[in-house]
């Protein structure tokens, strides 16, 4: 996939350096002029360049995005069904990764439609007027601000349900009596509920800024730059140092010696975070270079841009379900209960001895899975 996506880069790259050059080598003429305006003999070249490049962007961003996202959602939606069948659901971690999953699939879904939609409005005009011109960018921007709003509030939700995973983590290792004796599944999705309600609270003042943009009210037009760029610098804000704050805090806290099953969590944690915080790079990139205080830059290259952030964060939420089934193996636990199960029942001679035991491997159990 590395690979894959290092090669489709080069070929981004390469066909904007190409589509460049055959720009400044047509005459003068060429270049005040638009698309439809050009006769077939004079204008042929330009022509093909731009709908090659064109070509390029609707493909990447319809397949390659609605591909990696259907895998996106096929994977979470697979790692929650995967817990309630195999009645995963009581064990905090399993719920704290369900929540998690089904934030991320709203995240996806939404982020999907948005990229959709805006694919859609950059088909039906023409992509330079589209990107750049007077009525048909205002279109642009209202179809983008009004799906922005659902998508916004699905990433948020998502990233908040990622701190959420962090501290049930930090809570488990660190304070693991507490968390056997308190911390429930129902208490898990009444966090998670908690979550929800914040995030609608928070979002409401990004709903306003949009549903006020769709109505053109002035100063909205002229600052929702600042807007985004505020939006996706929150999302680092509210992810990024309480993560960081809660591995510190459980790597000063926890034994030096811990379980291989610990140690894997602990490390799928952090990748999780990384990989999120990660795809979220080029939508700050892209919202920083469409802000007013940096130069403008051509719609190729906006277009460029776009579909690098979208890949990227679609290809973030593909990993997670990834690093789940590959961490967290449920049938290496369920073996192991059975061989507790078996030991107890086979290996010790008296009643009261296994009826000790059998307290024992269960109480050694629950441990097991509670972490």
């Amino acid at each position: 996939m590395l690979f894959f996506w290092k090669l489709f880069q080069c070929f981004i790259t390469n066909l904007l350096r190409k589509f460049d050059t055959k720009q400044r080598s047509t005459t003068s003429d060429k270049i005040y002029v638009t698309v439809t305006e050009m006769t077939n003999s004079s204008g042929e070249m330009l022509v093909n360049s731009t709908s090659e490049l064109r070509c390029v962007h609707e493909v990447a961003r319809l397949y390659l995005c609605s591909g990696i996202a259907g895998l996106a959602l096929l994977g979470n939606l697979l790692a929650v069904v995967s817990i309630y069948i195999r009645d995963k659901f009581r064990i905090p971690t399993y719920a704290a990764i369900s929540c998690l999953a089904v934030s991320d699939s709203l995240a996806v879904v939404f982020r999907l439609l948005r990229t959709l939609a805006c694919t859609l409005c950059v088909w039906s005009y023409d992509v330079t007027s589209c990107l750049t011109g007077a009525p048909n960018r205002t279109l642009y921007d209202k179809i983008a601000a009004i799906t922005s709003i659902p998508a916004f509030i699905s990433i948020h939700g998502s990233f908040c349900h990622l701190v959420l995973f962090s501290a049930i983590r930090y809570t488990i290792v660190v304070h693991p009596m507490f968390s056997h004796r308190y911390l429930t599944s129902g208490k898990i999705l009444k966090y998670s509920g908690v979550v929800w309600m914040i995030t609608f609270v928070i979002s409401s003042a990004y709903t306003y800024s949009c549903i006020q943009f769709y109505e053109e009210n002035p100063w909205f037009l002229n600052n929702f730059e600042y807007i985004d760029l505020a939006s996706v610098l929150y999302l680092f804000l509210i992810t990024l140092p309480p993560v960081i704050v809660l591995h510190v805090a459980k790597k000063r806290s926890i034994p030096s010696s811990l379980t291989d099953h610990v140690k894997k969590m602990n490390l799928m944690t952090i990748a999780i975070s990384v990989i999120t915080i990660l795809s979220l790079l080029p939508t700050t990139l892209l919202t920083v270079l469409l802000s007013p205080e940096t130069d403008p830059i051509e719609p190729d290259e906006i277009e460029t841009f776009i579909t690098v952030a979208q890949l990227t964060f679609f290809l973030g939420h593909m990993m997670h379900p990834v690093l789940y089934f590959w961490i967290h193996v449920v049938q290496k636990k369920r073996r192991n209960y059975r061989l507790h199960k078996t030991f107890c029942s086979n290996g010790q001679p008296g009643a009261s001895t296994s009826k000790s035991c059998s307290r024992d491997s269960i109480h050694n159990t629950q441990s097991l899975l509670l972490r």
